[in-house]
């Protein structure tokens, strides 16, 4: 991005522009506009900039086709006056002056210019300016314009005798000066962003999380992201609702890196964490000696911390109708007082609460402040559960076993989806974070390179659908099997080597199979390459 562009309408003001600008330390474009097109061309323009610098009716234009702060090179008495010197003795029966209303109509100029004896035609827009011209010019009355760059050429269109009125080099330095200001007070703020930036990072107030990295492709689960990007261009307090481990503080993250507070701070607060007689010293700071072992300096608060960011207060619905009183003042007045302080300390920082309680229901039962209630709700946004999202549990499943597979430098493997099916038969009152759990357990306790639907199964049923009190939690075979295919039982001694016992249990069962490796694979849900590992533990072949 440019710190300045210049769009000029004409070439001589080009080269007085590239003469000034060429000494000045800034980061510079000059574009050629063309007269005749020049709101098509400034519409179109591709280039962005941290200001803008042009005159009359394309500095108007830019204006309207862009957000970029626009300075406009002045017209003097003095430049009108030159043009017209120019033609003042030319014996013809009549002048005119035609340009945008922001060149002529100066309370300055107007008395100067009906002295002159000479007709003047302005307009507000290119398009008007262009249609009144074009008919002054067909009418035949006219023998010389002075004009803007836009009646100056269409007047050599013509065969008229025209002059530019020309901007001074005294008037682009003016300009050029005032858009300086607004670059070096930009490099200023980039300046402090970068030294904020930097404060941030080091006491680890970022948000981590972005929109990209909430996993789940479900209508429901679309829906909410959707209705969360437009919270994050909004500076309203958001309230998230949703259970235990559906995400809401990955959510706050998300809007605080999709909104224009993304440089700031992300502050996140336990509210269920914070002693009720310290949330004031820790959530507004203190001054020095405020209370007896207070930090001899003085502290910052949460909220202070917070400036110009986000403070994410999780579990609020755990605050105390004390500690409510006292958030709902800063939420109304906009600023805090440190304890022990009488200085009042503005607040800058947007507010997202997050909870997994039914904060209308408190409020009806007395132990949520309505009022608080209704200013943290100003936009409310409920995750659904992941058992209303089950189309995303198989994708969620998958992106968690290959994370921790890497994690834990295992090269695991399956045959597809498919065999995470049986994960869609518990309800997941935990939701994403008790199945990130349990993908963590499954990883611990696989045995084998490849994953089946028999180790998602037998987990899910041994640790979640049926758990039962048992010291062995390992997704391998159980230590007395059934033969499946006519019902006859193996015996085992037990030995201390839970590993050796598997392997001999095997073998017996690779007796009852007639040795049929493949058959007893597919029974139990094992790979070739798995059996072999087992029944050759310890280098005993069978």
């Amino acid at each position: 991005m440019r710190e300045l562009l210049f769009l000029s309408p004409y070439a001589k003001l080009s080269n007085v522009a590239s003469e000034i600008l060429g000494q000045r330390n800034v980061d510079y474009e000059i574009v050629d506009i063309p007269s005749l097109r020049s709101e098509e061309t400034v519409r179109e323009l591709n280039q962005q900039a941290r200001v803008i610098v042009s005159r009359g009716g394309v500095s108007k234009t830019a204006k309207l086709y862009t957000s970029i702060p626009v300075i406009e090179i002045p017209v003097t008495l003095y430049d009108i006056m030159d043009a017209y010197k120019a033609v003042a003795d030319i014996g013809v029966k009549k002048k005119a002056i035609i340009t945008s209303a922001n060149i002529i109509y100066n309370p300055r100029f107007i008395n100067k210019i009906k002295e002159m004896k000479i007709e003047f035609l302005s307009s507000d827009n290119w398009v008007d300016e262009r249609i009144q011209a074009e008919e002054l010019m067909r009418s035949g009355e006219y023998d010389v314009i002075i004009g803007d760059a836009l009646s100056h050429d269409l007047a050599k269109e013509y065969g008229l005798h025209t002059v530019l009125i020309e901007s001074s080099k005294e008037s682009v330095v003016l300009a050029v000066e005032e858009a300086l200001r607004i670059v070096v007070t930009h490099r200023l703020d980039q300046q402090q962003r970068i030294k904020s930036r930097k404060e941030i990072l080091e006491q680890g107030w970022v948000a981590n999380y972005s929109f990209r990295d909430i996993l789940g492709r479900s209508h429901e689960l679309s829906h909410v992201i959707n209705v969360a990007k437009r919270f994050a261009k909004s500076a309203g307090n958001v309230l998230i609702a949703g259970e235990t481990g559906t995400g809401k503080e990955m959510f706050a993250q998300s809007i605080h890196n999709a909104s224009d507070r993304v440089y700031g701070p992300f502050v996140s607060v336990n509210c269920s964490a914070v002693n009720d007689n310290l949330f004031e010293s820790e959530l507004f700071g203190y001054d020095a000696g405020a209370f007896t072992g207070a930090n001899k300096a003085g502290k910052k608060g949460l909220f202070e911390c917070a400036n110009k960011g986000t403070i994410f207060l999780d579990e609020i619905s755990e605050t105390s109708l004390r500690a409510q009183a006292k958030l709902l003042r800063v939420l109304q007045e906009k600023e805090i007082r440190r304890v022990g302080s009488d200085k009042i300390i503005e607040l800058d920082a947007r507010i997202i609460c997050a909870t997994n309680k039914n904060l209308v229901d408190l409020v009806s039962q007395g132990m949520f402040r309505r009022d608080l209630y209704y200013r943290l709700s100003e936009l409310e946004l409920t995750i659904p559960p992941l058992r209303a999202r089950q189309d995303d549990i198989v994708l969620i499943a998958e992106a968690f076993v290959k994370k921790e597979a890497n994690r834990n430098k295992k090269d695991l493997y399956w045959q597809d989806q498919a065999v995470f099916r049986p994960l869609l038969k518990y309800n997941w009152p935990g939701n994403v974070r008790e199945l990130r759990n349990y993908i963590i357990k499954l990883i611990t306790y696989l045995e084998s390179e490849e994953i089946t639907s028999n180790d998602i199964d037998y987990l899910l049923q041994t640790n979640y659908l049926n758990p039962v009190p048992t010291s062995r939690k390992e997704c391998g075979l159980a230590a007395a099997v059934e033969n499946r295919a006519d019902h006859r039982t193996v015996c085992l001694n037990v030995l201390k080597d839970l590993k050796m016992m598997e392997r001999d249990m095997l073998i017996q069962l690779l007796a009852l199979y007639n040795g049929d490796k493949a058959k007893l694979c597919q029974d139990y849900g094992i790979s070739r390459m798995t059996l072999w590992r087992k029944l050759n533990y310890k280098n005993d072949t069978p």
